[in-house]
């Protein structure tokens, strides 16, 4: 038994990221007919972005002992244990399989990063639960009754893992009723990265490598991210913001009173 709770715990990172995964695959399913797409193939898209989502952040994490994996090639397949996958290797991994599988089976890009990034919430927030069996969700010391005292620790520390799925969850329910407004395409995908990139720079500071006062490489990395949504929602702005409206297939121009005129 005890061997059994050893392994699960061990693998206990790419498990709870195959749920959330799970939960960002189903949602986007769910969400499909909104944008006009089939569930069917929303769903074969989600297989094709994990497995090389999966792979890239895996070469990312193991590029920098190349020379260990040259000398033991199957350690590629091992998943288990921290530091195994790379976030930032998982990101551009996802973003180029969008790109590339939309292409090749003829989806809208924009529409269908539309529909990922309603459910894209929703899986931070089940991913960002799962740090209490991960045993990573604590970060700094923190004062009553702010904190939890976990297992092996005397004081209590935030636990910045739920503090994000909590803003997950809010993100997802402002994304949810934006996505029922008429909007242009890529809007709901631009605003839901934005929301979740902003939520986790509010608490960095409370993370244990934000006590060097310095941001570590994940930090940096949602800055970056934050950063560049909102300089693509400017140029989207300025790319559209005078550019002359197009009447629909209904000339709301045109109403019953104007017609007897």
């Amino acid at each position: 038994m005890n061997t059994v709770t050893s392994l699960i715990l061990a693998a206990s990172p790419f498990l709870t990221l195959m749920l959330a995964a799970w939960v960002v695959g189903r949602g986007a399913e769910r969400a499909a007919p909104r944008g006009g797409l089939s569930r069917a193939a929303i769903g074969e898209l989600t297989t094709a972005i994990l497995v090389v989502a999966l792979a890239v952040a895996r070469l990312f994490a193991v590029a920098p002992a190349w020379r260990g994996i040259v000398a033991n090639p199957l350690d590629l397949l091992r998943f288990t244990g921290s530091g195994q996958l790379s976030p930032l290797g998982g990101v551009v991994g996802a973003g180029l399989a969008l790109l590339v599988f939309t292409r090749r089976r003829g989806l809208p890009l924009l529409a269908t990063a539309d529909i990922y990034g309603l459910a894209l919430p929703m899986g931070m927030a089940v991913y960002s639960g799962g740090c209490l069996i991960r045993g990573d969700c604590y970060g700094r010391v923190a004062p009553a009754p702010f904190g939890i005292v976990f297992p092996g620790l005397t004081l209590p520390h935030y636990p910045v893992g739920l503090y994000v799925a909590a803003l997950a969850l809010f993100v997802y329910a402002g994304v949810d009723q934006f996505s029922r407004r008429q909007t242009r395409p890529g809007s709901v995908a631009l605003l839901a990265v934005t929301a979740l990139a902003t939520a986790q720079a509010i608490l960095s500071p409370l993370r244990l490598e934000g006590a060097s006062g310095l941001l570590d490489g994940q930090a940096a990395l949602v800055v970056a991210v934050l950063l560049g949504a909102i300089f693509v929602a400017q140029l989207s702005w300025l790319a559209t913001a005078h550019r002359p409206h197009i009447a629909g297939p209904i000339d709301h121009a045109s109403s019953p009173r104007d017609s007897g005129n």
